[in-house]
């Protein structure tokens, strides 16, 4: 058999499994949003921003019990957020010891909070996780961030966010601040272990 019969058949046993078949034109509302086959390219393409993905990576969102049969209004699910502003800016610039530095449009910034990143789009609340990433020279002493729900927090254990929440991100200088220190602070929606955002930082150059 060859290998072209062959994943025709194995698609179409997906179709069969997951009830999928007769794909036409319908929208099939998924976790990532709303999705139309498309015969010209034979792959599913996301009625919202145009994402393609192919057969068996579609029918993997469907064995997770979600269901696809309708043809609805084309609103994403709670593991898509839209964020507005799209970012958080960077954190590069901090000069001073001991002292929270804000991702902000212009660098690290003391002013309070800097950027307010504010989710959208979710139909319920999404877990987002802030790790250190590709690190030189000092480590920050620790992440900062703030949500809606009051001011400056030191980051410990995964946020939870719903919508229309807004996130800020920012880091604390060491206290001894003897050497530069830089790298990214990582932002994950932990829901889906998507990555949302690499924000910069850097500190300490031109200082002693």
């Amino acid at each position: 058999m060859s290998a072209r019969k062959t994943m025709k058949t194995f698609f179409a046993a997906m179709n069969e499994q997951v009830g999928m078949g007769g794909y036409g034109s319908k929208i099939k509302s998924t976790p990532m949003g709303p999705f139309r086959w498309n015969d010209l390219i034979q792959l599913w393409e996301n009625v919202n921003n145009g994402m393609v993905m192919n057969n068996v990576s579609f029918q993997d969102m469907f064995m997770m019990g979600y269901d696809a049969d309708s043809g609805d209004n084309g609103t994403s699910a709670n593991f898509n957020p839209t964020l507005i502003p799209t970012g958080w800016g960077n954190a590069n610039g901090g000069d001073t010891e001991n002292t929270v530095y804000w991702a902000s449009n212009s660098g690290a910034t003391t002013t309070p909070y800097g950027n307010r990143v504010v989710f959208t789009n979710l139909s319920g609340p999404i877990t987002v996780t802030l790790t250190l990433s590709g690190t030189f020279g000092q480590n920050p002493s620790n992440i900062k961030y703030r949500t809606d729900d009051g001011g400056a927090k030191t980051y410990a254990t995964p946020i939870t966010i719903s919508n229309n929440d807004g996130l800020s991100v920012g880091y604390t200088t060491p206290n001894l601040l003897t050497a530069a220190g830089s790298g990214t602070i990582v932002v994950t929606n932990t829901t889906t272990s998507t990555v949302l955002a690499n924000i910069s930082y850097g500190f300490g150059f031109g200082e002693p």
